[in-house]
Order: C-alpha cells, then sequence, then structure tokens
C-alpha cells in the first residue's frame, strides 16, 4: 500500500444509481479522489467524521474506541452491529463530556430503508441546500450537483450536522428523505426533507428545511434587553441532473432567508479524457461567483489532471488556485504521483494578492506482497509585499503486512518552517486514509498506524508523536478494540 494509495471515500456516488456504464469522475462525499490522486487538505473536507473509526468489513461486531491525549487514555465511543434476516442494526454510545449519548440506526433491505435516532449525524445531500443548513462545512472546493439521499448514523464525533433527534430514507426509483431534531452543540432545532424521483438517466430531487438559529440569539438578545432577534433560516432548493455515456449535465436552485443562489456544471467525455465546468452564484457573499474547470485524463495506468477554481465565497484573500497532478505506473505496479500548483493569481484594487505556491510528490520505491517502501516531499512558499516564506517536509513510509501479527504503517516526517510558513504534513487516520494536516511548527514527527488480533478480536492503533520548538510531545491518536461475532 504506497503512502497515498487511499483518499476519503464516504457515500456511493450518483452515477451508479442513474447509470452504471456513466464512465464520468464519480463526486464522492469529501474529496475527488481514487487510488490515482494525492490526498486533499483536511480544512477542504466537508466533513472529517468519517476518518475517525477504521472502516472494516461490515460485520457483526463490538467496538470500544478511545482516544489517547498526552499520554492519557478516555473512552470515547462504544459501538455494536448485528444484521439478522436482512436487517441490520447498528448503536452507538458517544462519550461526550463524561455523559454517554446513545444513537442508533436500522437497515432493512440493503439500505431500502434507514431510520435513525438519538445522537446522529446527518450528511450528503443536494450542495448547496447541506451548506446552507450547516450540515455540513463549506470548504473552497467548489461541489457540483448531487442527487443523492441525505444520510444518518450514530455520530462518530464532533460535526457539523451532529444532531440529537432522528432521520428516515427510503431509497428507490422514487426516494424521499427527512430528519429533525435539536443542534448537539448550540441545542437549536433543525429540520428537513427531500424528495427524489428518477426518469431514466435523469434524477431531480426537491428538498426543504427549516434551521431556527435565531432561537439562541433571541435568548442572548432577552438577557441582555437588546432589540430584534434573528428570524430563522428556512430554504428550499431543487436539483436536477442528467448523466450520460459522453457527460453529464447538472443544475441546483436555492432560496433562503439570506438570498438566492445557483450551482451549475456540465461534463462531457471525448475519448480518455474527461472535462468539466462548475459555476455558483450566491447572492448573500462579498464574491458572489465562483467557478472551477478541470480536465483530467481517464485509465488504469499513467494519469493527468489539470484544475483551475477561482476566489472562494468566504476568502478573506485570494485563494484560488491553477493546479496540475500527474500519476505514473511503473512496470512493478509502483507509482509515481506529482501536484504543483499555484494560489493568490488575481488582484485587490491595484494591489497584487499574497501569491502561494505548492509541490508534492510521492514515490514508491520497493514493493512486494508483504512490505513497500515509499518517500515523500511537500513544499509551500509564498510572497507579499517583497518578503517570502517557505516551508518542507520530507518523509518516509514504511508499509508491512502480516498474517498472524496484522498490518502496520509507520511514517516518519521531518518539517522545516521559514519565516512563519504554515507547513502540510501526511496524516495517517483511523480510518486508514491519508489526509494533508497544516502544521505551524518546525520539528520530527513520528505516525503509526495499524491492527493485530485472530478472527474473533482485532486491536487497532492510530498514533502520532512530536518533538518540536516546544519540545518532546507524548503519544497522542486513537485507539480501538474490535470484538467480532463468531460466524
Amino acid at each position: 500500500m504506497p503512502l497515498m494509495a487511499t483518499s476519503v471515500r464516504c457515500a456511493a456516488a450518483d452515477a451508479a444509481v442513474l447509470d452504471g456504464a456513466s464512465q464520468a469522475p464519480a463526486e464522492p462525499d469529501s474529496t475527488d479522489g481514487g487510488d490515482a490522486w494525492l490526498p486533499a487538505p483536511e480544512e477542504d473536507l466537508e466533513t472529517t467524521e468519517p476518518l475517525e473509526e477504521e472502516r472494516a468489513p461490515l460485520r457483526p461486531c463490538a467496538l470500544f474506541r478511545g482516544a489517547v491525549t498526552r499520554g492519557q487514555f478516555r473512552l470515547r465511543r462504544i459501538g455494536v452491529l448485528d444484521e439478522r434476516r436482512g436487517a441490520r442494526g447498528e448503536l452507538g454510545f458517544l462519550v461526550d463530556e463524561r455523559r454517554f449519548r446513545p444513537g442508533a440506526r436500522l437497515t432493512v433491505g440493503g439500505e431500502r430503508l434507514v431510520l435513525a435516532g438519538g445522537r446522529v449525524s446527518v450528511t450528503r445531500g443536494p450542495a448547496l441546500f447541506a451548506e446552507a443548513m450547516r450540515i455540513t462545512r463549506g470548504g473552497r472546493r467548489l461541489l457540483g450537483p448531487r442527487t443523492g439521499t441525505a444520510r444518518a448514523q450514530p455520530s462518530l464525533g464532533a460535526s457539523a450536522g451532529a444532531l440529537d433527534g432522528g432521520a428516515f430514507t427510503w431509497n428507490g426509483p422514487q426516494a424521499i428523505w427527512a430528519f429533525a431534531g435539536f443542534r448537539s452543540e448550540t441545542r437549536e432545532p433543525i429540520g428537513g426533507v427531500g424528495l427524489g424521483a428518477a426518469w431514466g438517466r435523469t434524477r431531480a430531487v426537491a428538498a426543504f428545511g427549516a434551521d431556527l438559529r435565531g432561537r439562541a440569539a433571541d435568548a442572548e438578545t432577552k438577557t441582555a434587553g437588546g432589540g430584534a432577534s434573528v428570524p430563522p433560516l428556512r430554504c428550499g432548493s431543487i436539483t436536477v441532473v442528467r448523466r450520460a455515456q459522453s457527460g453529464n449535465v447538472a443544475l441546483e436552485a436555492l432560496d433562503c432567508r439570506d438570498g438566492r443562489a445557483l450551482l451549475a456544471e456540465v461534463g462531457r467525455r471525448s475519448g480518455n479524457a474527461f472535462l468539466s465546468a462548475r459555476w455558483r452564484y450566491r447572492s448573500w457573499t462579498a464574491r458572489q461567483v465562483a467557478a472551477e474547470l478541470s480536465a483530467e485524463t481517464i485509465g488504469s495506468a499513467s494519469r493527468a489532471r489539470v484544475t483551475w477554481r477561482s476566489w472562494s465565497g468566504n476568502a478573506t484573500a485570494d485563494d484560488g488556485l491553477l493546479e496540475l497532478e500527474v500519476t505514473r505506473s511503473r512496470g512493478d505496479g509502483a507509482p509515481l504521483r506529482l501536484r504543483v500548483g499555484t494560489a493568490g493569481l488575481g488582484r485587490v484594487g491595484n494591489r497584487p494578492t499574497a501569491l502561494e505556491s505548492y509541490g508534492l510528490a510521492d514515490a514508491t520505491l520497493a514493493r512486494d506482497d508483504r512490505r513497500s517502501l515509499a518517500v515523500h516531499v511537500l513544499k509551500r512558499g509564498s510572497r507579499n509585499a517583497g518578503s517570502s516564506a517557505s516551508s518542507t517536509t520530507f518523509g518516509s513510509r514504511l508499509d508491512l503486512r502480516m498474517r498472524k501479527l496484522g498490518r502496520h504503517s509507520l511514517l516518519v516526517e521531518a518539517t522545516r518552517i521559514r519565516k512563519g510558513a504554515s507547513a502540510w504534513g501526511i496524516g495517517l487516520t483511523p480510518s486508514g486514509d491519508t489526509t494533508l494536516r497544516t502544521r505551524s511548527k518546525p520539528g520530527l514527527w513520528v505516525s503509526a498506524r495499524g491492527g493485530f488480533g485472530p478472527r474473533l478480536w482485532q486491536f487497532g492503533y492510530a498514533l502520532e508523536r512530536g518533538e518540536d520548538s516546544g519540545g518532546a510531545r507524548p503519544w497522542s491518536g486513537t485507539l480501538w478494540l474490535r470484538l467480532n461475532r463468531s460466524p
């Protein structure tokens, strides 16, 4: 398993529902990706909650997961999964401030019917609708319209969509989903409902929601003897997506208290290349229009992708970028991957903005059935008003696959920072995915992830230890114990 072999996959793509033969790149929940591309920065993800737990085969089991902070262990979650007669049940207990927050999910008929209640996390749904309802966080990436149903599962940790309430989903040619409850942090009421239908290669979804975020503000205003309260947010959106062998066309329109928004995407396949364009308008942001253009090759061997993206709507500085990614598979299957890009090409009035450039390279030096060795380098630099800053990270990763002793990964990185620049480093998550994490201090970092045990139980870990200018840091991360039911 090379260093960048995985990226976040949180749900099945809409293309699988609409057209199994379509070859257009799918839109995952959190990152564009696949085995071909380098991972994205964590701040670009819609939600990081799927990174919290190891993604193991769905089989009856019990899970105990805890966090290690400054060398001390604290229980974080208990989960139980069972399956009987085509129905799958999941029960989870999230430990929050020394209190157990129960959540449950029942899946019937291969996810034809899904019921969830208690402390659950709601994700997905139409892109503009999910962001307006604050069940996903807005990243720098420009997501395309999507018609998948909103998803709910027992909460794995802190996320934008965590709430105390319930949700249900009915999947089929005609789909319906709904959720309602109180936000876990602010106790603000929130609810939403969606209806979807498919006609051949075309699928449409209408979503409606209410976010009574004004109640918390009302209470503070009355306590302080203040003036007018913030009205609740009500919004509705309509999404239409048509996918075909040659490409796709998608559109989402949203209306809410803050204003109106429109999201459009056009994709076209020509031979072994796929071209896509996305455009978004939001009336309530300072920069109302954002766009993204990309072109990539399709294939299992060498691939390339070029992406241009404009400013994000809520960015305080120019974060638009021009990026090139290349991946090449050698004869022995060991990949070489490269990403180079620059951001901040625009201007503010007559003044140029801060210019940032970056480069990532990863190469697998050796690999066989039981082990692999990879090296990588991450470089970032910026220039602003005549001054410059830079950071560099060198690292190496060793992956071991041993039959009785399980699988283990060891990552060692050294980071150098000049003039206070931020640096990127590789994060090994409990899920098994790799992401880019931002670091503000130079130092040496050691990360380890793995698991071992017989069929009836497995012990896993994802730990990190660092030493920077502030001194050595103790091990921190996640430990888990999985107890499998005997077949």
